[in-house]
């Protein structure tokens, strides 16, 4: 049986904490007044490079959260996921899979070790500074006991997640995370289900009459008002950018070239 450094448990079936931000000058405002309706620049101005941005009747069609560039949003509310097990550290046993009997899930392969108590020491370090970002499991792996031993975070639900996931801690980590890449694995006792914040957004202001912007097609008021639904992995905006993390005081998205930005969910409020 697999050995584990917390103490067992269910997933805790506790509703998420939901955020909401009816009034955002009740929080600490820290945002600059210029970046209200402009949004937050991106370097080479914007994510979604794989294809131009759409205005006006081009979008006719497009679905509402991947018609808009990603930093073209403002956040609405917060539902965080609170699951004290979440980030557990288990040790693989390295007993073999039957073929056929379990699926294979996405990880994220964050350090490679000489010794278990390496590994276990990286994923400490990891939980003590950076814990609202690790909804999931880590996982030691050992193939044989003159191999590395390998520490693994997961699983996510797609490969493109999980490439984003590792961008999001090479640039946050200081150096706690310096190489990471995804592997295919087979689920032990771990929780199987990880990510699961999700967030309530809408268009910015800037979005609705400068991209969206045609009257004779669409509904502008409506647009304004329309409140989105996202989680963890989800694209927003073209390209592949994807919402990697949901944490308390915001979004971080990375870009298909690893640009890390946050979308704050304190805000300069900005006209309908």
């Amino acid at each position: 049986m697999p050995q584990w450094a917390q103490a067992d448990g269910l997933d805790d079936t506790t509703p998420p904490e939901v955020l909401d931000i009816d009034d955002p000058f009740s929080r600490d405002l820290k945002r600059a007044a210029e970046d209200a309706t402009g949004g937050i620049s991106f370097q080479d101005d914007g994510l979604g490079i794989q294809e131009e941005e759409k205005t006006g009747r081009d979008l006719l069609g497009s679905e509402s959260r991947a018609a808009i560039i990603a930093n073209k949003y403002r956040i609405m509310g917060l539902a965080i996921s609170r699951r004290p097990l979440a980030n557990q550290i288990f040790v693989d046993p390295g007993i073999e899979i039957v073929p056929g009997s379990k699926p294979l899930m996405n990880y994220l392969r964050i350090g490679t070790h000489k010794t278990i108590d390496e590994a276990r020491q990286q994923a400490i370090n990891l939980k003590a500074s950076y814990s609202e970002f690790f909804d999931a499991s880590f996982i030691i792996r050992q193939t044989g006991a003159d191999n590395p031993v390998d520490l693994d975070l997961g699983p996510f639900a797609n490969i493109v997640h999980a490439e984003r996931f590792c961008d999001m801690m090479l640039g946050l980590s200081y150096g706690l995370v310096s190489d990471c890449y995804v592997v295919q694995e087979y689920p032990g006792i771990e929780a199987q289900t990880s990510f699961t914040s999700s967030a309530m957004v809408r268009f910015s202001a800037d979005a609705v009459t400068d991209v969206i912007e045609d009257t004779a097609v669409f509904d502008l008021p409506a647009a304004a008002n329309q409140i989105l639904t996202i989680r963890e992995g989800t694209q927003l905006g073209r390209g592949s950018t994807i919402a990697t993390k949901i944490i308390p005081s915001g979004i971080i998205i990375v870009d298909e070239i690893g640009n890390v930005v946050k979308l704050p969910l304190n805000y300069i409020p900005e006209a309908p």
